[in-house]
């Protein structure tokens, strides 16, 4: 009977605390992604073609947003291959240490560099 009524004050306490866990997660998660954005490189001093990707590359900022890039899979010795598509059309595309390229995820530039970093053969 004891452990019945205990539980409506348990609920309370629960409902009361969850909003205050939750704003105290938020601010960290804020706190960590403007640090990051404001210690990203420029997309443009980094994204050239025949330039080599940093090993550590983690993205960049454009326009003073911190820019998306695409996972296209895992390479054989354990870079990532990754692609870069500033205005939505032609991508550049490298694997983490490896020659920047650019071209469409369709050209045979782009299936060869994938080819040969991730040892799948190109279509």
């Amino acid at each position: 009977m004891v452990s019945a009524m205990l539980r409506p004050a348990r609920v309370l306490a629960l409902m009361l605390l969850l909003p205050a866990a939750v704003a105290c997660g938020g601010g960290g998660s804020d706190d960590a992604s403007t640090a990051g954005s404001s210690s990203s490189p420029a997309c443009s001093d980094v994204w050239m073609v025949g330039k080599t990707l940093p090993k550590t590359y983690e993205g960049c900022v454009a326009n003073g947003d911190e820019q998306a890039y695409m996972e296209y899979g895992d390479c054989t010795d354990g870079r990532k291959f990754i692609g870069y598509a500033p205005d939505g059309g032609q991508a550049y595309f490298a694997g983490l240490g490896g020659e920047i390229g650019k071209g469409s995820v369709d050209d045979a530039a782009w299936s060869a560099a994938l080819a040969e970093c991730t040892g799948e053969s190109a279509n």
